[in-house]
């Protein structure tokens, strides 16, 4: 989980830099926005997939391997974090203090 969370918040300094450089901050809302709720949906869908196949394997495992699905969808949503993160306090600062 810690990895998914360092990879996603990497992700969203490169695009910050991304939007530093070349002065449009809307990559921020494009790109680390939709980073962040395609990671949000994608931890919604795995845990769902938990829940009807009642914890044990997905639909794609192969016979016999049980992985747990819920710490899939912990992991997903710790990945949605710190992009969410970016394009909310760029909406907060664009809308309230600008």
């Amino acid at each position: 989980m810690k990895l998914s969370f360092m990879i996603a918040s990497l992700s969203a300094v490169v695009v910050f830099t991304l939007s530093l450089i070349t002065g449009s901050w809307y990559f921020l809302i494009y790109i680390s926005g939709s980073l962040g709720v395609m990671s949000l949906f994608l931890a919604f869908f795995v845990y769902l997939d938990s829940v009807m196949q009642d914890n044990k394997e997905s639909f794609f495992s192969e016979y016999g391997v049980k992985k747990d699905r819920r710490e899939a969808a912990k992991v997903h949503a710790a990945a949605s974090v710190p992009n969410l993160t970016v394009a909310l306090i760029y909406l907060f600062v664009s809308h309230f203090i600008f």
